[in-house]
C-alpha cells in the first residue's frame, strides 16, 4: 500500500508511558491540519480484543499470546487497512512491538509475530519512556489490579522497549517532562505534518 505507512503511526511504550493521552492529542493536531483521522488500540475493540481484556484483569493469561496474534488480524484487516485505504491517517495506542515487549509474560513467540506483519505496511513507530518509578506512579493512579501493573513487569517491559528501538531504529520520546515538550517531539516524528 504506497504511502500508507506515512499515514500509520503507533505510539508504543510500557504502561504509563503515555501512549493513550498522546494518541488523542496527536489525533486531534492531525484532524486540525485538515487530515481524516482514526485511532485504534490493541487489544482491538473487536471480540477478541475484548476477551483479551476481560481475561487481564482478571490474571488468566493462558494462550493470551496466540489471542493477540488472532486479534491483530483481525483489527488490520477490519479496521486499519480498510481506513488507510480509504485516505485516512491511523494513530493507534499498541502494535507489534507491544507482543515482544511483553514475550516473557504472553509467550508469544517473536518469529510469529514477525511473520504475521510482514504482510501489512510498515507503520511510523515512535517509542514513549519515563522511569520505572514515573510508570509505576501513573500506572498506580489509575490501576485496576492488571497484572501487568507489577513492577517486575513494568521493569522488563520497559527495557524490552528500549532494546526493540535500538534494535529498529525507533525514536524514543521521555514522557517525564512537560506535556508541551513531549509533544512537541512526538511531532517531529510524524511525517505528514512536516
Amino acid at each position: 500500500m504506497v504511502g500508507a505507512s506515512s499515514r500509520f503511526i503507533v505510539l508504543e511504550g510500557p504502561d504509563g508511558a503515555g501512549k493513550t493521552t498522546y494518541v488523542k492529542l496527536l489525533a486531534q493536531k492531525l484532524r486540525h491540519a485538515g487530515f481524516k483521522v482514526i485511532t485504534a488500540r490493541e487489544p482491538s475493540d473487536g471480540p477478541i480484543g475484548r476477551e483479551i481484556r476481560r481475561r487481564l484483569k482478571t490474571g488468566d493469561t493462558d494462550g493470551i499470546g496466540e489471542m493477540f496474534l488472532q486479534d491483530r488480524e483481525w483489527h488490520m484487516n477490519n479496521v486499519v487497512l480498510p481506513a488507510l485505504r480509504k485516505g485516512y491517517v491511523v494513530v493507534m495506542d499498541r502494535y507489534w512491538p507491544s507482543s515482544i515487549a511483553y514475550r516473557r509474560f504472553n509467550h508469544t513467540p517473536p518469529e510469529k509475530v514477525y511473520a504475521q506483519i510482514r504482510k501489512y505496511p510498515e507503520p511510523r513507530i515512535i517509542v514513549l519512556d519515563a522511569p520505572v518509578e514515573v510508570l509505576l506512579e501513573r500506572v498506580g493512579r489509575r490501576s485496576d489490579g492488571n497484572f501487568f501493573d507489577k513492577r517486575e513487569v513494568i521493569e522488563t517491559v520497559r527495557q524490552e522497549y528500549l532494546m526493540l528501538a535500538e534494535k529498529h531504529g525507533f525514536p524514543v520520546v521521555r514522557t517525564d517532562r512537560w506535556p508541551s515538550e513531549v509533544f512537541r517531539d512526538i511531532v517531529a516524528h510524524v511525517e505528514v505534518l512536516s
